[in-house]
């Protein structure tokens, strides 16, 4: 068993700490001011993600996980390929592996985006259904009246909880290994500088990025950011860029895994986010469409939905919102598993129980 992904709100807490060297989850030579540096640095808006470098310059202090790395060079690929070009292609390579592919569709712009890419290249509607709430027509005006009622097959869960759309009766005709679940997961993080607690007026945009974080934190923190920033792809002078690319390292991780958590294992291996490819990366680390701009956020994606439906008012005024359906998990998780499992506080706890009782046995027999 190894851990790809960890509670932020829980690792923090020294006894967690202890717990974790226990299972030697935390090796002896990771020190307690090493593991604090991801702490303090870690400016995600969401408390429960892990914070997780992409590039190999900052080694994680939890043994065993394994990001999916940032492609280090351009390669074969075309850098002035159009984000609509992509969004195609990557709708196109889900078809054709001939299983139905259903969309985790909040309403917001990072799900519409694959919901009407999906719809135009989709060799035939049936292979398409869409898994929404209540809240994901509330946040996108008249889109599910005019693109989806009667016309797709969807799924209307209620609020998300920890039972979530997986659990639905619907769901019991979920065939694995013909199935595909999608999201707009990642979308945030390919071309925006959102879900961050730094300050990023565009007052500050065009200063060195230590500069304007020295107003924010401290130069150990910076130090330790710099260890990125070396082995970024792309050259990052600028605190705009800086803000870009920082959720774009550190962030893609927790939005690749955190709608696993909770999830029946044996959907794990169904789940493929829309934007988790490399094609997605490079557009956003070399092609200057995906340059973060002044008063208007993500307008490859609006451009891209108002082509597709013609919706103005959605595509040029829908704001940034908390979205759903993802998963909303109760916070006594600790990690998930590469297997799929999530391994919840009590599930070390009764471990370390059970050794006792057997270490007690064994002294007394």
């Amino acid at each position: 068993m190894k851990i790809i992904f960890y509670n932020r709100n829980l690792v923090f807490f020294k006894d967690q700490i202890k717990l974790l060297r226990y299972f030697n989850f935390i090796k002896p030579e990771i020190t307690n001011e090493y593991i604090d540096l991801f702490k303090e640095a870690n400016f995600l808006y969401n408390q429960t993600a892990c914070f997780i470098d992409r590039t190999n310059g900052i080694k994680p202090f939890i043994e065993g996980i394994k990001p999916r790395e940032i492609p280090k060079e351009i390669g074969n690929f075309d850098i002035n390929k159009s984000f609509k070009q992509i969004c195609d292609e990557r709708s196109i390579e889900l078809f054709k592996t001939k299983k139905r592919v259903n969309l985790m569709w909040s309403g917001g712009i990072d799900s519409t985006v694959p919901l009407f890419s999906l719809i135009k290249n989709s060799p035939d509607l049936s292979q398409l259904r869409i898994i929404l709430t209540p809240d994901s027509i509330a946040e996108s005006g008249n889109i599910f009246d005019k693109h989806i009622k009667d016309k797709i097959d969807f799924i209307l869960a209620p609020k998300c909880s920890k039972n979530q759309f997986y659990n639905r009766p619907e769901f019991k005709n979920f065939i694995l290994g013909k199935e595909i679940v999608t999201s707009g997961c990642n979308g945030d993080n390919i071309n925006s500088i959102q879900r961050i607690t730094l300050p990023y007026e565009e007052k500050l945009w065009n200063l060195q990025y230590e500069e304007a974080l020295s107003q924010f934190t401290s130069q150990k923190v910076i130090d330790f950011l710099n260890k990125w920033v070396k082995f970024f792809p792309k050259k990052i002078k600028i605190y705009k860029d800086f803000l870009k690319f920082y959720g774009f390292n550190f962030h893609w991780h927790k939005e690749t895994y955190y709608n696993l958590v909770g999830t029946d294992p044996k959907y794990y291996s169904s789940y493929t986010p829309f934007y988790n490819t490399d094609d997605f990366q490079k557009w956003a680390i070399w092609n200057k469409e995906s340059d973060v701009l002044p008063n208007i956020t993500k307008k490859p994606q609006r451009d891209l939905i108002y082509e597709l439906s013609q919706d103005k008012l959605y595509s040029y005024n829908k704001i940034k919102s908390m979205s759903g359906p993802g998963l909303h998990e109760p916070n006594n998780w600790f990690f998930l598993t590469d297997d799929g499992h999530t391994i919840r506080h009590k599930d070390l706890t009764n471990i370390i129980y059970d050794d006792i009782k057997k270490e007690h046995y064994q002294k007394n027999i």
